[in-house]
């Protein structure tokens, strides 16, 4: 290891492991908003990410902001589309299957990951990673047909579920070489802030509302966005960061 490529500490090791906790509670403060519909929950867990993280964003990272290339905001903002996309599906899911599929489907995300980085990135699949493939998709299929023979109601959920980990792998890949040339809060501003965007017009244009909700729904919502979203997942791209290579495709989210 060359002096330029600094070994990861414990530091690192720590927010990835609390990151990972943290992430891990979104479907339950998903569960504990139940009386709020999928949209709103999704919208307010990235928009009230993006609005905290804002100011200290624009603190440390200003300049990089103000001198971001056309190519870095398209990137960010199509990352964040499908990052929009990613929480919408997934989170409707929550109202179809169980929680316990739900979370499973949607962490096949490394699969989708390694399906799809041929075509992003040109880079040829080892044994291995066809081997975790192949067994992903047979667990997939097995989960889905127990609930297809329950009901389709709960068959449409897994899909939902499965929609999000496509819509998180476009993200991660999509977003890659953003991040690796840009900082961790440049990126999440552009991404946060074009999905909260994107989340936000579906709401107003579907007409659902936005508060007069019940506390406790409102401090789910809340813990969603602040331990699930900066916590969680901001986190895990943070910890990632200090363990992986630019060009490492291998990805860990939500």
């Amino acid at each position: 290891m060359t002096q330029s490529e600094p070994t990861p500490g414990w530091k690192p090791t720590a927010v990835l492991a609390c990151s990972v906790l943290a992430v891990s509670s979104g479907a339950i403060f998903a569960r504990l908003a139940g009386d709020a519909p999928a949209l709103i929950i999704a919208a307010y867990r990235v928009g009230l990410a993006f609005l905290v993280l804002a100011p200290f964003a624009w603190w440390k990272s200003g300049p990089e902001l103000r001198s971001l290339s056309r190519r870095d905001v398209v990137l960010g903002v199509v990352s964040g589309l499908f990052l929009a996309a990613h929480f919408g599906t997934w989170i409707t899911s929550l109202k179809y299957t169980s929680v316990a599929n739900s979370v499973v489907l949607v962490n096949t995300i490394p699969l989708w990951v390694g399906l799809m980085t041929p075509l992003f990135a040109g880079e040829r699949l080892g044994r291995a990673m066809v081997g975790s493939i192949l067994l992903s998709v047979f667990g997939s299929i097995l989960i889905s047909v127990a609930d297809f023979q329950l009901s389709w109601l709960h068959f449409w959920g897994d899909l939902l579920a499965v929609a999000g980990a496509i819509c998180a792998a476009c993200y991660l890949l999509i977003g890659r070489t953003l991040r690796q040339r840009r900082s961790l809060l440049a990126y999440v501003m552009l991404c946060y802030g074009s999905a909260a965007l994107v989340l936000g017009l579906l709401v107003l244009v579907m007409g659902l509302p936005v508060v007069g909700y019940s506390p406790s729904t409102m401090a789910a919502l809340v813990g969603m966005a602040l331990v699930s979203q900066i916590l969680g997942h901001t986190g895990r791209h943070g910890g990632n960061d200090s363990h992986q290579r630019p060009g490492n495709s291998h990805y860990r989210i939500q």
